[in-house]
């Protein structure tokens, strides 16, 4: 079988297409996502079988003879069947979690969990069924098709493939149907149990981007080669630019809502860090607010409180700047998060560490929206959140909109097992700013030369240190 001529748009197309799948692959490979570790492999298998698919396409376009042929439609077609099976795999373990250490046992949680496993082992024996019947049966044969080169004006070419029978697009077909009544379905379900917006609007794209792939290629591969077509490049590379920004929804997703979940903290040798007679301040029921001396090693007080908390199994969010006393200090806690201020974003972004969100410093309607989304994705775990600091606020916004933001705040703040700490600058406020500043907390403390001590609320009359 002879090719009338190299298709210059295929050939192109299939490029373009290996390049795009090859960048995707490359940012799942460096994803670190918490919330759903187990699924960045699978991920990576999914864009390691597609970008076979995309080579054996590639080598279409040079290889002449028949035995190519056969290898070209068996590969290709099961590359495409078992990621099918891989991204059915990962809807699953997305809804369910399921437990196990490293791929294959959480694998093995995977099928072994009541009614899904048998669901999903019944469809492994059915692709395995398929592959049987494309080996064995050959239910495909060779055509010729027109590439797109003369309908964008160019020379015409010919190009040699193979069209599958009625049988097995209708496997194809079924295939799709499948992937359409139940990873998808487990998808959308798992969406609405998810508290934050954000993250939920993210989930629920991935389902559709994965069944537009499927029905796409069903398009292509199926239906336009049925009638003499060969643009099968078009449609990998549609599938390779969707397969990149599915991968790039799920890393956001999934970075975003390991923010509002707990972390494990690995057990310490030695006694279990506590937050001391700094608990006794910063966690007492109500905002507080901390006057700091910053000529003085004030973060020490916080990070200690910070360090108790954590080991205890609570939350905690500190607003603050990268490279302030506060952020060194508390960096190297395992299961402190940072919504970290700048005015290089306009809106929250992932940072390259997980437990990092880049927030806009300026945008208050940013920060309150973020407090919210914490506080009501959080319900029910013990919650910290440190600001530091309103004088910055102040400085970049002026007083009023500062006191807004912060009684604001307050009122979201105002939740069992919350606790929040809120850092101002010693002397770099008039009087009435500090007045009025101290006007909406009941608890005040302070950390100068002397450490710290309450200066308002319980425990007033004597120093925590």
């Amino acid at each position: 079988m002879a090719a009338s001529g190299l298709s210059i748009v295929n050939v192109t197309i299939d490029v373009f297409a290996f390049a795009v799948a090859a960048i995707s692959l490359y940012f799942v490979s460096r994803q670190k996502t918490s919330s759903y570790p187990y699924v960045k492999s699978l991920l990576v298998l999914v864009h390691v079988f597609f970008e076979g698919v995309v080579f054996l396409e590639i080598l279409r376009n040079f290889v002449e003879t028949s035995s190519f042929l056969d290898i070209y439609t068996v590969f290709a077609t099961s590359f495409i069947l078992w990621d099918v099976v891989f991204l059915t795999v990962i809807a699953f373990a997305v809804y369910v979690r399921p437990g196990g250490k490293g791929v294959a046992g959480r694998l093995r949680a995977v099928f072994f969990r009541w009614p899904h496993g048998l669901i999903l082992a019944a469809f492994v024996v059915f692709i395995g069924a398929a592959e049987a019947y494309l080996v064995v049966g050959h239910p495909y044969s060779g055509v010729s098709l027109a590439t797109l080169d003369g309908v964008l004006g160019l020379p015409s070419v010919t190009l040699e493939s193979t069209a599958f029978n009625t049988n097995f697009l209708g496997v194809s077909l079924l295939t799709l149907v499948f992937f359409l009544a139940y990873p998808t379905t487990l998808l959308i379900r798992e969406t609405l149990q998810v508290k934050d917006p954000d993250v939920r609007k993210a989930l629920v794209v991935l389902p559709f981007c994965w069944v537009g792939i499927g029905s796409e290629l069903l398009l292509f591969n199926g239906y336009l080669v049925a009638i003499g077509y060969d643009f099968i490049a078009v449609g990998y590379a549609i599938a390779a630019m969707v397969f990149g920004v599915a991968a790039t929804i799920f890393r956001r997703a999934s970075l975003l809502s390991s923010f509002f979940e707990p972390v494990a903290v690995t057990a310490p040798r030695g006694p279990v860090p506590t937050a001391g007679r700094a608990g006794v301040v910063f966690d007492a029921g109500m905002p507080v607010l901390f006057e700091v001396d910053p000529s003085t090693n004030y973060e020490t007080s916080l990070a200690s409180y910070v360090g108790g908390k954590t080991a205890s199994g609570g939350l905690v969010y500190v607003f603050t700047s990268k490279g302030s006393p506060v952020y060194n200090a508390i960096a190297g806690i395992t299961g402190a998060r940072f919504y970290l201020m700048t005015s290089h974003v306009s809106y929250p972004k992932t940072s390259d560490k997980e437990n990092e969100l880049l927030v806009p410093q300026n945008d208050m309607a940013v920060l309150l929206d973020l407090l919210d989304k914490t506080v009501a994705s959080t319900a029910g775990t013990p919650l910290s959140v440190v600001f530091d600091n309103i004088s910055d606020f102040i400085l970049y916004l002026g007083f009023e909109a500062s006191y807004k933001f912060v009684k604001q705040a307050n009122e979201i703040l105002d939740r069992p097992k919350v606790s929040s700490v809120y850092l101002m600058t010693m002397g770099a406020h008039d009087e009435r700013v500090m007045s009025l500043t101290k006007s909406l907390f009941r608890m005040h403390a302070k950390y100068d030369s002397g450490g710290l001590k309450v200066t308002r609320g319980s425990g007033a009359a004597a120093p925590a240190q």
